[in-house]
């Protein structure tokens, strides 16, 4: 049995036993024997396995010292009471030392010989000097390993012969005055040197040697008491205690008090007040803290805490310290404890630390209470349980800016639309021309049109937002209301409209389209050339076939589901070729040609329009941003705590999307929403939509670069949405794969991660509604998938739902251009369409008046609008994250100013996916 004694720092001194083996130690002296046990015992064996730790007796202090002899039988070793101490990296190891004089038996001789010829790595334990002289005589010469705690240190001089030499040692300091003197004694080009200090004093000292390379450990000890400065953001008439938890220790509840802190914090004038927390000893690397209010009067006022920041401070000779971030970004409401972490990332294997599991577990618990699952109807996403916007958890819910900007928005458009006299208006439209319309024709709807732009403040500002870009220059000063009756603009639409996704690449006609039976025998040869060609394209709305349309005001509405043929023309245009308005072959459903007369040709393309405003609105806008976007929210919060650096990476692209969702399910898709109140597509057919929908959504749709192959859309001329998307599509991939590689090292890390694997499953079962023929995965097995899909999150939540929300106003503001419902059935034949026929089948003005202000509320820039990669939060606060944030930022804002400088050349520029227009997530 090994004995070897250590005074601590309170002056007790304590005993560390390590059973031998006695056949072992009775041939200790032979050299074979001692090879073998070299190869049978691991580098660190010399008393850095399980040990007791026992306190030593007085009398146990005053007899003799054991003797150590390699012929005898160790004595049995006494049983201690308390529980074993491990420490596998004797760096670490938690021991108090202090100054002790004391006589050379502390530290058993005949123990030396045996130790330092079994062990490559030796662990010496000094309490005297005069030991250190015995040590020099004892240790072989070129050690390559050894550790020395020093409990004395007047005699540190004699580590000079120690010292050369060696490439890795360890110097364990009970007291600081000495610190000077040992760093003389270094010998130059140290490897590796960890110097572990009981007091803080001597950080000056060095600091001061830059030549040195070393590690540096502070144990607790001597003049160790340390200051912690906490920046908080303040709070009115309320009182905050905190805790910290560190690796080491942890502080008691404090109440954090300074008079003009307390003044500021309690009154609420400063919008973040500085306290100072002081603790004995170094709580080691910070991880957790704990937060909880007090309020001196009833109730308890919410308080709003987005960070809070701990900086460590030595003494005021000493050093400034490490500073240490909390990200909080939620409302504490109440008066219970609160733990956060602070903000570096780990995995849940990675965190070890008993307390930090604790507080993994209990968020996911709590959150997991919050943000409950529920469906709003069978056959789509599910959504998060809620009575309303306002039973959301604080946290997610409308900033109070974003709030009233956007309540005002949506009240003052309804009540100037209540002052022209045309929100209840059931008239019908009188002229197609502006000139020569009588009272209550077009010229209505164009003066109510400039109006909301020109006139009033809130269509002024959403005029001044944009000033003179995107197709609104088109629309304001180039007169678009003429331009919609065009074919080229018709066609232009499904390139760079509010639907660029429907468009694809035709090579063989669908069997219920027969297009042959309509054209000549030259036109069917010249179709089936550009065909295989690849200039042929076609726009397919089955997902609106077999619906009954909505009843409005007790009067039938109409939905078409129709086959349109589109071709690239030579100059760069996508002109429309033919329209099938049904999708079956019976003798009512003609095809219409542009060669056919002027209103059959118009109200067929009108008939396609209104079926485009449904396919956007509930499958392009609604199921592939809106939902999936809440599906993805729910799960994260469900299922991924703050600590996670997934959380970190996502969260951002979070805000707001639950309460907007919320607010679209109560004003749009109710009962007594918009679109059951003003669509052909309320009612019932709403939902049946969404579900046919759901049914032929897949990942590789969402993800634009399969989409843009899987369409054969890649050379079609003009489009910028796919050249924006295939452009941007990588600039968030490299930011996503740098990110999430710097914390998953391997695809077994992945696998690992059952925190990160709930949160596929979640998407999974309650986003895709379990099927596997979306290709989703079920669980993610390697680094790249996770890439792949978290770019798929971000691209779907920014820049898609930009493409496809923000040029809402743009085409759908001049009604006859995006009708939201249509009053008559689609013609059943050739010949019989006037302009009296369209304005008829044209919703009523009052309907028109309504669509368009709802397209204006949903497509205006938020106040508060923060643009893709804006990360204002400080979720990450480690260095490399922070530069790989820092590159996306870069790339962003370079591919922003491409945007632009291609804008500049094009009639009708397309700014939809600019990098400063695209907002962060799904928003409004």
């Amino acid at each position: 049995m090994w004995c070897i004694a250590v005074c601590s720092a309170d002056g007790v001194s304590h005993v560390g036993r390590r059973t031998w083996d006695p056949q072992y130690a009775h041939n200790i002296n032979t050299q074979q024997q001692q090879q073998a046990a070299r190869k049978q015992e691991p580098d660190e064996i010399a008393l850095l396995g399980p040990v007791d730790v026992m306190p030593v007796t007085e009398t146990t202090r005053s007899s003799p010292p054991r003797s150590c002899r390699c012929s005898s039988s160790p004595p049995k070793p006494r049983r201690c009471s308390s529980p074993p101490l491990r420490s596998y990296h004797y760096s670490l190891l938690p021991l108090r030392l202090r100054c002790r004089n004391s006589a050379p038996q502390c530290l058993c001789h005949p123990v030396l010989p045996c130790l330092c010829c079994l062990a490559l790595r030796c662990l010496v334990l000094q309490s005297g000097p005069t030991c250190l002289v015995v040590l020099q005589t004892l240790l072989p010469s070129g050690r390559a390993d050894f550790t020395v705690l020093l409990g004395g240190s007047a005699h540190l001089v004699d580590l000079r012969t120690l010292l050369s030499g060696c490439a890795d040692f360890k110097v364990c300091l009970g007291g600081s005055a000495p610190l000077a003197v040992l760093l003389t004694l270094l010998p130059s080009g140290q490897a590796n040197c960890t110097i572990l200090l009981g007091g803080s004093n001597c950080l000056a000292v060095l600091q001061t040697s830059s030549a040195l390379q070393f590690n540096l450990a502070i144990l607790p000890g001597v003049n160790m008491v340390t200051y912690y400065t906490v920046t908080v953001p303040g709070a009115w008439l309320t009182l905050l205690y905190i805790k910290l938890v560190g690796k080491d220790d942890e502080s008691k509840r404090t109440l954090l008090f300074s008079f003009w802190g307390f003044v500021n914090f309690f009154l609420g004038r400063a919008k973040t007040t500085t306290f100072s927390v002081k603790h004995p000893v170094s709580l080691g690397e910070l991880r957790v803290i704990e937060l909880d209010k007090r309020s001196l009067f009833c109730g308890w006022p919410a308080w709003f805490v987005y960070k809070v920041e701990i900086k460590v401070e030595t003494p005021p000779e000493g050093p400034e310290g490490e500073v240490y971030l909390f990200p909080i970004y939620r409302w504490i409401a109440d008066g219970q404890p609160h733990l956060f972490r602070e903000a570096k990332a780990y995995l849940p294997f990675e965190d070890t630390l008993l307390l930090s599991q604790y507080g993994r577990k209990k968020e996911l618990k709590q959150r997991k209470m919050n943000y409950k699952w529920d469906k709003y109807v069978e056959g789509i996403p599910h959504i998060i349980l809620s009575d309303g916007p306002r039973d959301l958890p604080a946290e997610v819910q409308f900033s109070f800016t974003k709030s009233m900007t956007f309540f005002y928005n949506a009240a003052t458009s309804l009540l100037e639309l209540n002052l022209l006299g045309v929100s209840n208006s059931k008239d019908t439209w009188k002229n197609l021309e502006l000139s020569g319309a009588t009272n209550g024709g077009l010229w209505l709807f164009q003066l109510l049109y400039n109006w909301l732009i020109w006139l009033f403040p809130c269509f002024a500002n959403h005029r001044d937002m944009v000033s003179h870009q995107g197709v609104r220059g088109y629309v304001e000063y180039n007169n678009m209301r003429k331009h919609w009756k065009e074919d080229a603009f018709f066609g232009y639409q499904y390139l760079n409209g509010v639907n660029p996704i429907l468009i694809r690449q035709c090579t063989n006609l669908p069997c219920h389209f027969p297009v042959r039976s309509a054209l000549s025998s030259e036109d069917w040869g010249n179709l089936e050339a550009e065909m295989k060609n690849g200039n042929i394209f076609l726009l397919d709305y089955k997902n609106l076939d077999g619906f009954q349309a909505n009843i409005i005001d007790g009067k039938e509405q109409y939905l078409a589901a129709p086959l349109v043929l589109l071709k690239s023309t030579p100059d760069d245009k996508l002109m429309p070729i033919a329209i099938q308005l049904k999708q079956n072959q019976l003798t009512d459903n003609p095809i219409f040609l542009p060669t056919d007369s002027h209103y059959d040709w118009l109200l067929a393309k009108i008939y396609v329009r209104s079926a485009d405003f449904t396919e956007h609105q509930l499958n392009a806008h609604l199921l592939r941003t809106h939902l999936l976007a809440e599906v993805f929210a729910v799960s994260l919060l469900r299922n991924v705590p703050m600590v996670h650096p997934l959380y970190k990476l996502l969260i951002p692209h979070t805000r707001y999307t639950l309460q907007i969702n919320n607010l679209a399910r109560g004003f749009l898709i109710s009962e007594k929403g918009f679109f059951n109140d003003y669509a052909a597509s309320g009612g019932q057919a709403l939902w049946l939509v969404l579900k046919k929908s759901l049914d032929s959504l897949t990942y590789s749709s969402l993800c634009p670069p399969d989409d843009i192959k899987e369409r054969h859309v890649d050379l079609v001329p003009g489009y910028y949405y796919r050249d924006d998307a295939l452009q941007l599509w990588p600039i968030i991939h490299r930011y996503v794969e740098e990110i999430l590689r710097y914390y998953y090292k391997t695809d077994a890390d992945v696998e690992m991660d059952n925190e990160l694997q709930e949160w596929i499953k979640d998407i999974f079962e309650h986003g895709f509604d379990s099927k596997a023929s979306t290709g989703v995965p079920q669980r993610l097995s390697s680094v790249d998938e996770l890439v792949k899909f978290a770019t798929m999150v971000i691209f779907t939540g920014s820049a898609q739902h930009a493409s496809v929300n923000s040029g809402q106003f743009d085409y759908g503001g001049w009604m006859p251009n995006a009708p939201t419902t249509l009053r008559c059935p689609p013609p059943t034949a050739k010949g019989e369409s006037s302009e009296s026929t369209i304005l008829k089948t044209l919703p009523d003005v009052g309907t028109s008046a309504k669509g368009m202000a709802t397209t204006w509320t949903l497509s205006k820039k938020p106040n508060d609008f923060v643009p893709l990669g804006d990360r204002r939060e400080e979720h990450f606060n480690e260095e490399t994250p922070l530069k790989y944030i820092q590159k996306f930022q870069a790339e962003l804002a370079k591919f922003s100013v491409d945007v632009h400088n291609r804008n500049q050349s094009l009639e009708v520029p397309y700014t939809y996916m600019d990098p400063k227009l695209v907002e962060n997530s799904v928003s409004i």
